[in-house]
C-alpha cells in the first residue's frame, strides 16, 4: 500500500496541470518518505511550487506552510477558512476547539503513559533485563547469516558534541542497519522523562509558534546535511535491546529491469499449443458422471439404430410387391365395374397401408422416448459436469495463497468465470453430443450408401473421394479456429480488466478524467477491444471458410451420385434410389457438421484446459484441523503469548524483483533513465521478506499492547501476516536452510503454547482478529456489514456499536440499523469505516477478542479519530486481547508497552517506549525526533 504513494514523486511528469487535487496522499508513508514527497513535489520549494495545489489532509505538521487553510466542521461545512496564523490566533473558532479536544484526549493518554512509565521503572528485573519479552538476547547472531554481526564493542566514551551531530542521523536510522566494518560506538543518555512528548503535542505546539516550525525545520536539514560515513552501535540502556545488521544495499543501488521487465511482475498468460490433451476430455467425461455419458451415448445409438430401421421400413413400404399389384389391379379396368372385387382390393391396400403406417407411428413413439431419455441424462450430465468444474475452479480459486492474486490480473479470473464457464454450460455439452451423434450418423450413412449402391465399388469410388476431401479441410481448419479461440480467450483478460479499471470503477473513471486522459484510455480500449475482435473475426472466417468448401463437395458428390443412379436405374427399385438419395443427402449434411463439431468441440475444449490451468493452482495449507491438532477450546487466552522461532518469510521471486524497485533508495534508481540493467525473472531468488526473527511477546496483561514501527518494507506487515499464515512462516537452521521437520513446540511460530501451522487455517484465522489499513465493507445495510450471517441480536449490534463509540454517530444522525453503507462504504468517513469493522470483529467474537492487530488501521483518520481508535482498542472492551499496532505514526505507539523496531526483514531493536526514548541514538528515538 505504502508503495502506491510512491507513485506522487512521477505525478508532475506525468501529468501537466494547472490545479492538483490530492487526497491525503502522505498519510500511509513513514516520515522520512512524507518529508521527502513534501520537500520534492508537494512543498513550497517543490516540483508544484508554481501548481495550485489543493490538499486534503489530517496531519497538522503540513499546515503552516499552506498558503490558506479551510477547517470543516463533523457535516461537511466550512468552519474556518483563512491563513495559518489566523487560524491559530482564532481561540474561539473550531480549529481550536477541535485542539482542545485533542488535547484533553492526550493529556488522558498521557496520564495513562506515566502511570506505565511508572510501573515500569519500578520492575526492575522484568523488564530493564527484557528477558521476558525478547528472548533472543543470548541469540543475537541468529539474526544475521554468519560473519555479518559484530558484537557491541567499548570503545571511546559519550562524544562531544560535534561528534554527536555527526552521529546523530546515522544515514538513515530506520531504514539502513549499520555497516559491519562501521566505527562502533558506545552512548548512554537518560533523558528526563518531562521530555517524553508524543509526536501530536508537537505538532499542537507548532501551530502557536512559528519559530518552532522554522526551528524544526532547521533542524530536519542539520540532520539531512550531516554525515553518513560512520555508523554508531549504543549499548542500550537496560530493557532495551538493539541488533546490528548489514545490508547488501549498502554497497550500492540495486538495479532494476527494463520497462519491459518492469510489467512483467504479473505473469504472462500462456497460450497453449497444438491440440487439446486428451486429459481434458477424460476429466471433463468424468465430471460429467461416466454412467450418466455411457446411458446417454447408449441410448442415442438406440436412436440412430431405430431412426435407421425407419428408413428401412419406408422402403419396405416402398417396395411392397403384394401392395403394388393390387393398386395396379385395383386401377384396371376389369375391375372398375366389379364392386364387390373393388371393395375387396380397396381393404387390401387399407390393410396393409395400415400395418406399414402403424408400425411407423410406433416405431416414431420409440424413438421419441430413446431420444428423449438420451437428452435428459445428456442434460443432467451437462449440468452436473459444470456445476462441478465450477464448484472445483472456485474452491481451488478462494483457498489459492494470497501470492496468486498479486501475480494475476482480475480480468483473467473474470474470464475464466464468465466466457469459459459459458463456454462451459452450452458450447461444450452440445458440442460433445453433437460429435458423437454425429459421428454414428456420418458412420451409418455411409456404410448403407456404400452397402446401397451396387455394385460395392461405385459407393467406395463416391464416398472415398468425399471422405478424403472433408478429413484434409478439417485438417486445414482446424489448427487456425483452434489457435484462433485460444487467443481470442487470451486477449479478452486483458479487455475485462481494462474495463474493470476504469469503465466499471467509479474511482477508474473519476482519475482517467480529472487526469484528462480520456482520450488515452479510450485509445487503448480501442485497441484491446481490436486486438480481442481481430482473432474472433479470424474464428468465424475460418468457419465461414469451412461452411463454404464442405457444402460444395457435398452437392458435387450428389450429383455424382445421382448420375451413377440414372445410369443403372434398370437393376435398382424406386424405393431404394430414394434411400439412396436420402442416406448421401445425409452423409453430406452429417460429414459437414461432424467437421464443424469436432472443430467446435476442441476450440471449445480450450475452456477446459483454462479452467484446468486454474483448478490446480496452489492452494494454502489445511484448512481444517486433523485428527491430532485441534486447540484447545479456550485457546489463546486472554492477553496470549506469542513466540517468533527463527522464523522466516520468502516471497517468490517475481515479489523480490518488484520490492527491490519500488523500496528504499531504488525508488529514486527506478526515477532514474541511467540504470537499465536487466533482472531475467528466472535469475531471481526468491527475497527473505522476513529474516530468521526471534522474538518473545510476553503474554503478561502490562505487556499486552506491542508497537510495530519500521520504514516503508521493514516487514512490518509481513510479520503480522504469518500469524494468520497469509504468507507461510518457516524454521532456517543454523545453516540457514528451511528444516523440514521439527517438534511441536519448535515451530516457526508459537501461540500459547501452540504451533499455529499445525492448526487448520479455519480454525487459526477464526481465533485472530485483525483491522486492516484498507477496510472492507459491503454493499448493503448496517446490520449486514455487522452481522452479514444474522447470527446476532440487535441488543448485541447495538453493543458492539457502543464498544466502537459508534452509537452516538448512529443515534445523533437517526441512522438505523438499515443504513445503507453504498458500495464498499461509500457512505461512511475512512474513520467511520475502521470502526464499523472494528465493531464487526467485537460482535463476531462477542467480545472475546484474544489477539487484536491493526495494520496501519488509523493512517488515514484523523488525530481525534486516531485517538479515540486507540482509546477503544487498550480499552476496558479489549482489555484481555494482546495487540499489536502496526504504524507510521509514532504517536499511536507511545502508550504501548513495548516497541520492535524492524528494518530489511530483521528486528533491529526492542523496549520500552519509555528506555528507546532515553536513549537519544536508539533508532526508535532517532524515528521519533525525526516525526516532530
Amino acid at each position: 500500500m505504502p508503495n502506491r504513494y510512491r507513485s506522487l514523486r512521477v505525478l508532475p511528469y506525468a501529468l501537466n496541470a494547472d490545479v492538483y487535487l490530492l487526497d491525503d496522499p502522505l498519510s500511509a508513508v513513514d516520515s522520512h518518505v512524507a518529508q521527502h514527497l513534501f520537500d520534492g513535489v508537494l512543498g513550497p520549494q517543490g516540483v508544484l511550487k508554481e501548481k495550485t495545489r489543493f490538499w486534503i489532509t489530517n496531519s497538522f505538521q503540513w499546515l503552516s506552510q499552506a498558503d490558506w487553510i479551510v477547517v470543516l466542521n463533523e457535516h461537511g461545512q466550512i468552519a474556518q477558512s483563512g491563513r495559518h496564523q489566523d487560524i491559530v490566533d482564532n481561540t474561539q473558532g473550531h480549529f481550536a476547539e477541535y485542539l482542545r479536544v485533542l488535547e484533553e484526549q492526550l493529556s488522558q493518554t498521557k496520564s495513562a503513559n506515566k502511570r506505565s512509565i511508572s510501573k515500569h521503572n519500578k520492575k526492575d528485573s522484568s523488564v530493564r533485563g527484557m528477558g521476558s519479552s525478547c528472548e533472543a538476547s543470548e541469540r543475537i547472531s541468529n539474526q544475521q547469516p554468519s560473519g555479518e554481526i559484530q558484537p557491541f564493542r567499548r570503545s571511546s566514551p559519550i562524544p562531544t558534541s560535534n561528534q554527536t551531530e555527526n552521529l546523530l542521523p546515522i544515514r538513515d536510522p530506520v531504514r539502513s542497519p549499520p555497516r559491519v566494518n562501521g566505527i562502533t560506538r558506545r552512548v548512554s543518555v537518560n533523558l528526563m522523562e518531562s521530555e517524553l512528548l508524543s509526536s501530536t503535542e508537537k505538532e499542537m505546539a507548532n501551530f502557536r509558534d512559528d519559530q518552532d516550525v522554522a526551528r524544526c525545520t532547521r533542524r530536519r536539514k542539520s540532520r539531512k546535511n550531516s554525515k553518513e560515513s560512520e555508523t554508531v552501535s549504543i549499548e542500550p540502556p537496560s530493557g532495551t535491546r538493539e541488533f546490528q545488521t548489514s545490508t547488501a544495499l549498502d554497497s550500492g543501488a540495486i538495479t532494476i529491469g527494463t520497462e519491459q521487465e518492469f510489467g512483467r511482475f504479473l505473469e504472462d498468460e500462456e497460450v497453449n499449443q497444438g491440440h487439446i490433451s486428451w486429459s481434458a476430455y477424460s476429466n471433463y467425461i468424468v465430471a460429467r458422471g461416466l454412467a450418466l455419458t455411457v446411458v446417454s451415448v447408449l441410448f442415442y445409438a438406440l436412436f440412430l439404430g431405430a431412426q435407421t430401421f425407419g428408413n428401412y421400413w419406408l422402403q419396405w413400404f416402398a417396395d411392397d410387391r403384394e401392395l403394388i399389384e393390387t393398386e395396379r389391379l385395383l386401377h384396371n379396368e376389369s375391375v372398375a365395374h366389379n364392386d364387390s372385387l373393388r371393395l375387396y382390393l380397396i381393404g387390401q391396400i387399407t390393410e396393409r397401408t395400415f400395418y406399414y403406417m402403424s408400425g411407423y407411428a410406433l416405431l416414431g413413439l420409440g424413438l421419441m422416448f430413446v431420444l428423449l431419455v438420451s437428452e435428459i441424462t445428456r442434460y443432467i450430465s451437462s449440468v452436473k459436469a459444470s456445476k462441478a468444474m465450477h464448484q472445483t475452479l472456485l474452491s481451488r480459486i478462494l483457498r489459492a495463497p494470497m501470492a496468486f492474486f498479486e501475480r494475476t490480473p482480475s480480468g483473467r479470473l473474470l474470464n475464466r468465470f464468465s466466457n469459459d464457464i459459458d463456454n462451459l454450460d452450452h458450447n461444450i455439452p452440445e458440442s460433445f453430443m453433437d460429435v458423437i451423434s454425429c459421428f454414428g450418423d456420418t458412420a451409418l450413412s455411409l456404410l448403407i450408401v456404400i452397402i446401397a449402391l451396387r455394385p460395392i465399388g461405385i459407393g467406395l469410388a463416391i464416398i472415398g473421394p468425399l471422405s478424403l476431401i472433408c478429413v484434409g479441410l478439417q485438417i486445414l481448419y482446424l489448427p487456425c479456429s483452434r489457435q484462433a479461440r485460444r487467443l481470442d480467450a487470451v486477449t479478452r483478460s486483458p479487455l475485462l480488466s481494462n474495463f474493470a479499471e476504469t469503465a466499471a470503477s467509479s474511482l477508474g473513471s473519476s482519475m482517467v478524467r480529472a487526469y484528462g486522459r480520456t482520450a488515452t484510455f479510450t485509445a487503448i480500449a480501442d485497441q484491446l477491444v481490436d486486438g480481442n475482435a481481430a482473432h474472433t473475426f479470424v474464428y468465424y472466417s475460418s468457419n465461414r471458410w469451412l461452411d463454404v468448401h464442405l457444402n460444395i463437395f457435398c452437392r458435387l458428390t450428389l450429383l455424382v451420385t445421382i448420375i451413377a443412379l440414372i445410369s443403372g436405374r434398370a437393376q435398382m427399385s424406386p424405393g431404394l434410389a430414394g434411400l439412396i438419395i436420402t442416406y448421401v443427402l445425409e452423409t453430406g449434411d452429417n460429414f459437414a457438421w461432424f467437421v464443424k463439431q469436432l472443430a467446435q468441440l476442441e476450440t471449445s475444449a480450450v475452456s477446459l484446459e483454462r479452467l484446468r490451468e486454474y483448478s490446480c493452482v496452489d492452494q494454502e495449507a489445511s484448512w481444517e484441523n486433523g485428527p491430532d491438532s485441534p486447540p484447545p477450546a479456550d485457546w489463546p487466552a486472554p492477553c496470549c503469548e506469542i513466540l517468533f522461532n527463527k522464523t522466516t518469510v520468502t516471497y517468490p521471486s517475481y515479489k523480490a524483483l518488484a520490492s527491490q524497485q519500488m523500496t528504499g533508495e531504488n525508488s529514486e534508481a527506478f526515477m532514474s533513465d541511467s540504470d537499465t540493467s536487466e533482472h531475467p525473472r528466472s535469475s531471481l531468488t526468491p527475497l527473505n521478506a522476513v529474516q530468521s526473527i526471534d522474538l518473545h511477546l510476553s503474554g503478561s496483561p502490562s505487556k499486552r499492547r506491542i508497537g510495530v514501527v519500521g520504514r516503508t518494507g521493514a516487514g512490518k506487515s509481513t510479520l503480522v501476516a504469518s500469524l494468520f499464515r497469509i504468507v507461510e512462516p518457516v524454521v532456517l537452521d543454523e545453516d540457514r536452510e528451511q528444516l523440514g521437520s521439527y517438534r511441536a513446540n519448535q515451530g516457526p511460530v508459537i501461540v500459547d503454547g501452540v504451533d499455529i501451522c499445525r492448526i487448520g487455517l479455519h480454525e487459526l484465522r477464526s481465533r485472530f482478529s485483525i483491522l486492516p489499513q484498507e477496510p472492507v465493507l459491503f454493499s448493503g445495510s448496517l446490520r449486514f456489514n455487522l452481522d452479514p450471517f444474522g447470527r446476532r441480536s440487535d441488543d448485541e449490534i447495538w453493543s458492539a456499536l457502543e464498544a466502537a463509540h459508534l452509537s452516538n454517530w448512529v443515534t445523533s444522525d437517526g441512522i438505523t440499523l438499515d443504513y445503507e453503507c453504498g458500495e464498499g462504504g461509500c457512505n461512511l468517513s475512512a474513520g467511520q469505516k475502521q470502526l464499523v469493522c472494528l465493531a464487526r470483529i467485537y460482535l463476531s467474537s462477542r467480545g472475546r477478542v484474544r489477539l487484536l492487530v491493526l495494520d496501519e488501521a488509523t493512517s488515514a483518520m484523523d488525530p481525534v479519530t486516531d485517538q479515540l481508535v486507540m482509546r477503544t482498542v487498550v480499552g476496558d472492551q479489549f482489555k484481555d486481547a494482546t495487540v499489536i499496532i502496526i504504524a507510521h505514526r509514532l504517536n499511536t505507539v507511545l502508550d504501548t508497552d513495548m516497541i520492535v523496531v524492524m528494518d530489511h526483514g530483521y528486528v533491529v531493536e526492542t523496549g520500552h517506549p519509555t528506555d528507546l526514548l532515553n536513549n537519544p541514538f536508539s533508532r526508535f528515538a532517532n524515528m521519533h525526533r525525526a516525526a516532530e
